[in-house]
């Protein structure tokens, strides 16, 4: 009998891949600070940005019998990783933005350590938003990143 993908865990092992590469650095305000599995409590928004979180996709999971494997069943699943950034400067916040974008889709697509949890995964996807805290502008990016496992 097929198990279930333990979806935390995944979320977990993406969370931990961006944070523990060279775009999280304390010391760097361009870099992310913080980095966590399931969203955060309140306005959706992590305490020190810049950083992020991964959740659920809209669409988590999609399933179907696998044909080559007996018992077995295909998981398509979908990650959204929610990116922020914010400075008093919009064009620098959105230069930012786009410098980590671009390192976490190549981490994304180049980590191993995602591969015990899905034999495939990639960034499917990236859209932008902005988004109000206080008297800041917030500027944020949603990657989409869909995986394929089998159990």
């Amino acid at each position: 009998m097929a198990t279930e993908p333990d979806h935390f865990g995944i979320m977990e092992k993406i969370a931990t891949v961006l944070q523990d590469s060279s775009i999280y650095d304390v010391d760097d305000q361009t870099k992310l600070m913080e980095m966590e599995a399931g969203r955060p409590e309140g306005d959706g928004v992590p305490r020190q940005v810049p950083g992020g979180y991964v959740t659920m996709g809209a669409t988590l999971e999609s399933n179907r019998p696998d044909v080559k494997i007996s018992n077995a069943l295909h998981h398509e699943v979908r990650y959204d990783i929610y990116l922020f950034y914010s400075s008093n400067n919009a064009r620098e916040s959105e230069e930012k933005l786009l410098d980590i974008l671009k390192i976490a889709k190549q981490l994304l697509r180049d980590d191993d350590t995602l591969t015990g949890s899905l034999a495939l995964s990639y960034p499917e996807r990236v859209s932008r938003f902005t988004r109000r805290r206080e008297n800041d502008v917030l500027f944020g990016a949603i990657i989409t990143l869909k995986g394929i496992t089998v159990t």
